[in-house]
């Protein structure tokens, strides 16, 4: 679901992502450092609206021939500091898994681009960078990914998943 949020925001609930690059690897598509995906919306009429308002909304064609085309709205997930020597802020990332929840980092939220997302919740704001065009910049966002079937089997010290003693009853404390 995706509705209108205050500030110029758009607010995009359980929605699929694509061209995941939170790494900021270089590629054909964007330079060094760039950190971006792209959100698919599926409606046609929800996509022109967005596309009437100014959002840059891109067209993603289906490998059927038959199939009507999707739409996608690419979103930058960080930006660069005036200097171009780093970047100004990392927005606020959830990374949720095997019920762990674990804020992302700058050295962490490269691992989004591997990992088997089943969800994602988030909120863009706009920047108008010309009359009538809007660029849309990550504010914050929920990840939900596919629980690991071993996780709860062997789980780790100390992330809720064995049942570890109490430190009061271990014998050598």
């Amino acid at each position: 679901m995706i509705r209108h949020g205050e500030n110029n925001t758009l607010i995009f609930d359980r929605e699929k992502i694509i061209f995941k690059n939170f790494s900021g690897k270089e590629g054909p598509y964007n330079a060094q450092g760039e950190r971006s995906f792209s959100v698919i919306i599926e409606d046609p009429m929800v996509a022109q609206k967005l596309a009437d308002e100014g959002w840059n909304i891109r067209i993603l064609k289906s490998r059927d021939e038959d199939a009507e085309p999707n739409h996608r709205l690419p979103i930058k997930v960080t930006q660069r500091s005036r200097d171009g020597k780093g970047f100004t802020r990392l927005p606020s990332i959830f990374k949720h898994k095997n019920s762990t929840h674990v804020r992302l980092n700058e050295n962490t939220v490269g691992d989004l681009d591997y990992d088997d997302i089943v969800e994602t919740s988030f909120v863009v704001r706009g920047y108008q960078y010309e009359p009538g065009k809007i660029s849309a910049w990550l504010n914050s966002m929920d990840v939900v990914i596919a629980d690991d079937p071993f996780a709860d089997r062997y789980g780790r010290p100390g992330d809720g998943f064995m049942n570890e003693p109490e430190p009061e009853d271990l014998p050598f404390s």
